[in-house]
């Protein structure tokens, strides 16, 4: 037989179809012990109440309800349940499903499965703030009971009827008397009715009473209610009760169990928009949304409230399928909302009135309450702090009552249901005051410092009030600008160094040099001046959102623009979205900031192909940009004529930025007319030897590019000797960098090679990563050795590369003496040398040290990761004994042992030129590493600060 509750909901009465032919029914109904008649039993009565909880339908927006209406089984989506502790009312960890909440109560203390279980509660009371669910939650017990499925529950009482009523719509506090006037038929038989009753009286441990809405019971009724709640009016009937916090506190004591809704999970809130959206005429509308949702996380921070997350539907429904252009516009039509649920169970007539304009007293009067509490990092406040203020505004359902923090002294207190909304208000206030008051507007906007901590407020400020006054726009900006003071944020800096990548360091790649490897502006900005590049396009950003992106650009957004670029003039910037969405009124606002910036020096650009119309834009105005970055290099061919025309110009950075042959060949045509361009940059792209022999053209006719940098492409020998034939007759290059991973050949360094004999200028070449030949290395060899211009060389094996080889460079006798040769030759002016990984065995190291001992112009050589042992060793340290250039040595990962650390030694006690000797990770005994201490300096590691040392050692001479 079915169950017997009773439900008291806060949102919606019953609204029962009378039956005018109601007769009595005899039924049987299973009773705790024993049988009970079946005369008793009021069964189409009954079953009148049953088919209204089948059919329900919910009607989220009160204020639309003849147009909007769902099957609650539909609709209906799971909510996050947490049990609250009975002693200390603290919300816990523990989880409890939609129909557990009655499970039995455990008689100790432990959090495991036990046996120690004792009897169900009798009074169960669920909390959560305004528009959590609550009712909903009720509903849908409702319709679980009509349809059967509830009593398959094991831990849900075991009840026979089901009963409802609402608490808002209580005009008497006789419960009985509630339920004839909520539930029953207008005309129902006086007889059936005392049955009714008679069952309810009589069989109370088989029935529910579920009270919705206690906040929302008549002030005057609800002490009256007490004894039913504590137990002396139906003692033996089980209670939910579901209520705010503020009404929840005065009847905690009375509950056997408490409980919280805490909203939707993330998965639940999409659940519910996926079916708000499932019988619309465009369904897509609910992914789309669920998308919008996921790239703003304050929208999913607000979906944990089930009203709010209706509410985001609504206005995306209303909207066409697009969020309103603004947080602010987004704002007011949640509020507008929020106000037309109040009015309309209010019973409270709009008249197609703005419910905002109505109600500006009071949420201004919110506003302010909103914006002290802000001031004082408090998120609620006191009822004691609403004594000066009108509290009407506490009923719209902004605001949730909150425990106290004392125990000793509690207080009552209000805190908006997210924090934003806080925000919201505070901005309204603030906008109120700024445009009909004569307050010191200063004084007003200063106390919104620092911006960091404000920002959301000044956002929403810019937009409600900037549009109202072109004096208020701009005195905005520069009130907004007086308050980031930068200076403050470097001085808080101090403590976090610059975020600067170094691709070398001094003694893991000590042929490294900081001047022939430019950095990207992203990784050389520093801390400071990149919160204040943020800060800037944030606010172009929340400039351009004052209007809606199809509208016209206003004069006063021209005016808030020169105001930030006069009060905010930027050296180096990085434009980004900053998880925003763009638009044309972006793109002009930054414009205007842009060409109004008298600094501008670096400009990082990090947007996609879309505003090459802005950004060639700048290239054609701005007069002092020097250093240019792109992330998409798909922009270049949108901005060639730019560029081509740009006489400032003169560092190009697109590493990583996706460029392949037809950018690379729009690039070369920017090379042949371009007269200010010196560093060019396209590391880590996906150019070919296409695209290689296209620049290789432009540089056969340039005469100002003195860097370039094409590393890690698929340059392949094509395109190396393409560069070789532009390197014969360029003379303006100093540094080729086209280190990579085994696209090179033989035929390529041959025609390197051969090139190096006649060019003049360069003075870098990096060519690392690539797989030579011993033939190869010797051509390489030799073609240095009549070449007067190069002062870096490196061969070896790139620390930025993976790991692990494929597979290594040779370099063999052939290889060795013609780079010993060149080490001897007059002309050569090699100072770094970079030979690591290349296979190098001891006898070539006996060649190549010949060279050494006579050479004078060398300053670095890296030999590590070779096959270099003690007799190797031994030719390095005699070659120390004539040469007097070599600084720095490294030898690392080789297989010199403390005889070959002794043979070092020995020498350096007399050579006073070398700084530095890297014999890390070679098998050396502590004794070879305590040979060192006699010369003094430095040894690393640190024996006191290394538990475990490695082999080997690192000795530095003390400057």
């Amino acid at each position: 037989m079915g169950a017997l509750f009773l439900y008291l909901d806060s949102t919606k009465s019953a609204s029962l179809k009378r039956n005018e032919n109601a007769t009595t029914i005899n039924v049987l109904v299973p009773g705790p012990h024993t049988l009970i008649a079946r005369t008793d039993y009021p069964e189409q009565l009954v079953e009148l109440i049953r088919r209204e909880y089948e059919g329900a339908v919910l009607f989220p927006f009160p204020w639309c309800e003849d147009e909007l209406e769902f099957e609650l089984a539909k609709i209906f989506t799971r909510l996050k349940i947490v049990a609250r502790e009975k002693e200390r009312k603290r919300l816990t960890d523990d989880l409890v499903k939609m129909t557990e909440v009655f499970r039995a109560l455990k008689k100790c203390d432990c959090k495991c499965e036990c046996e120690c279980k004792g009897k169900k509660p009798r009074v169960v009371l669920i909390e959560g703030p305004p528009g959590m669910g609550k009712t909903t939650y009720c509903q849908k017990l409702a319709y679980d009971w009509s349809v059967g499925e509830i009593t398959t529950e094991p831990s849900f009482p075991e009840v026979d009827m089901f009963l409802r009523l609402t608490c808002r719509d209580m005009k008497t506090a006789n419960i009985e008397d509630a339920i004839d006037d909520q539930l029953l038929p207008i005309d129902v038989d006086k007889k059936d009715k005392e049955k009714f009753f008679h069952f309810i009286r009589h069989n109370q441990t088989r029935i529910l009473l579920v009270l919705d809405g206690l906040d929302e019971l008549p002030k005057k009724l609800f002490e009256e209610f007490m004894p039913l709640i504590s137990g002396r009016v139906f003692p033996l009937t089980y209670v939910m009760l579901t209520a705010r916090h503020e009404a929840g506190m005065k009847v905690r004591r009375h509950c056997d169990a408490l409980f919280e809704i805490v909203g939707y999970t993330k998965e639940d809130a999409d659940d519910y928009i996926t079916k708000y959206f499932s019988g619309h005429e465009k369904p897509i509308l609910g992914k789309k949304l669920i998308m919008e949702i996921d790239r703003d996380s304050q929208l999913r921070e607000l979906t944990a409230s089930a009203l709010n997350t209706a509410l985001l539907c609504l206005v995306f429904e209303d909207t066409g399928g697009v969020l309103p252009y603004n947080r602010t516009m987004l704002y007011f039509e949640l509020v507008s909302c929020v106000l037309r649920r109040y009015c309309s169970k209010k019973e409270i007539s709009l008249d197609d009135k703005d419910p905002v304009k109505k109600y500006t007293e009071q949420l201004n009067q919110l506003g302010e309450l909103a914006l002290e509490a802000l001031l004082k990092d408090q998120l609620s406040f006191t009822f004691e702090e609403l004594k000066s203020h009108s509290t009407k505004f506490l009923e719209l359902g902004f605001l949730s009552r909150q425990p106290s923090a004392s125990k000793i002294k509690p207080k009552p207190s209000y805190a908006f249901i997210h924090k934003t909304f806080q925000e919201y208000f505070a901005s309204f206030h603030l906008a109120h005051e700024l445009l009909t008051t004569d307050r010191d507007k200063a004084a007003l906007l200063a106390q919104l410092t620092p911006v960091r901590k404000y920002w959301q407020m000044w956002k929403f400020l810019i937009t409600m009030a900037a549009s109202e006054s072109d004096d208020t726009a701009a005195f905005l900006v520069s009130s907004i600008c007086a308050a980031f003071q930068p200076q403050r944020l470097a001085k808080d800096s101090e403590d976090n160094p610059p975020r600067r990548i170094v691709p070398h360091y001094e003694y893991d790649d000590v042929c490294g040099d900081a001047k022939y490897y430019w950095e990207p502006l992203h990784q050389l900005m520093s801390l400071p001046v990149e919160v204040e590049s943020s800060f800037v396009v944030k606010t172009v950003e929340a400039i351009a959102q004052c209007e809606h992106p199809t509208t016209g650009v206003k004069p006063y957004k021209i005016k808030m623009a020169g105001a930030l670029a006069r009060c905010c003039p930027m050296d180096e910037i990085t434009v980004r979205d900053y998880d925003f969405t763009l638009n044309s009124q972006f793109f002009f606002v930054m414009f205007e900031f842009l060409n109004g910036n008298c600094k501008l020096n670096k400009l990082t650009w990090e947007l996609n192909v879309s505003t090459a119309a802005a950004l060639a834009n700048v290239l054609k105005t701005c007069h002092t940009l020097k250093h240019l970055r792109l992330k998409y290099g798909s922009n270049i061919t949108s901005i060639t004529p730019a560029l081509q025309a740009n006489h400032t110009v003169t560092h190009l950075d697109m590493r990583e930025a996706g460029v392949g042959d037809v950018e690379a060949e729009a690039l070369g045509r920017v090379l042949q007319s371009n007269h200010t361009l010196t560093v060019l940059c396209l590391a880590d792209n996906n150019i070919s030897h296409i695209g290689v022999e296209a620049l290789a053209e432009a540089l056969k006719f340039n005469r100002v590019l003195e860097d370039l940098n094409i590393a890690r492409n698929d340059i392949d020998n094509k395109g190396a000797v393409a560069l070789s034939q532009a390197l014969e007759s360029n003379r303006t290059l100093r540094c080729l960098n086209l280190c990579g991973e085994i696209s090179i050949g033989y035929e390529g360094l041959k025609a390197m090679a051969n090139a190096l004999r006649c060019n003049s200028s360069l003075a870098c070449l990096d060519i690392r990563g690539h797989t030579f030949s011993d033939l190869s290395l010797a051509e390489l060899g030799k073609g240095i050795q009549s070449n007067c211009s190069l002062t870096h060389l490196y061969v070896g094996y790139a620390q930025t590369f993976q790991p692990m080889l494929r597979s290594m460079s040779v370099f063999d006798d052939s290889s060795a003496e013609a780079f010993s040769k060149a080490l001897q030759s007059g002309d050569t002016q090699l100072a770094r040398l970079d030979l690591n990984h290349s296979s190098i065995s001891s006898p070539c190291v006996i060649i190549l040290a010949q060279g050494l001992r006579v050479n004078g112009t060398l300053e670095r050589l890296d030999l590590t990761k070779n096959r270099i042992d003690f007799s190797g060793a031994v030719a390095l340290a005699q070659a120390l004994k004539t040469n007097q250039t070599l600084t720095h040595l490294q030898l690392r990962w080789n297989f010199i042992s403390d005889d070959g650390a002794k043979e070092f030694v020995e020498v350096l006690q007399h050579n006073k030129t070398l700084m530095f000797l890297g014999l890390d990770q070679n098998p050396m005994t502590k004794s070879g590493r305590d040979l060192f201490k006699v010369l003094g300096g430095r040894l690393e590691p640190d024996e006191s600060n290394a538990l475990v040392l490695p082999p080997g050692v690192r000795w530095i001479r003390n400057s």
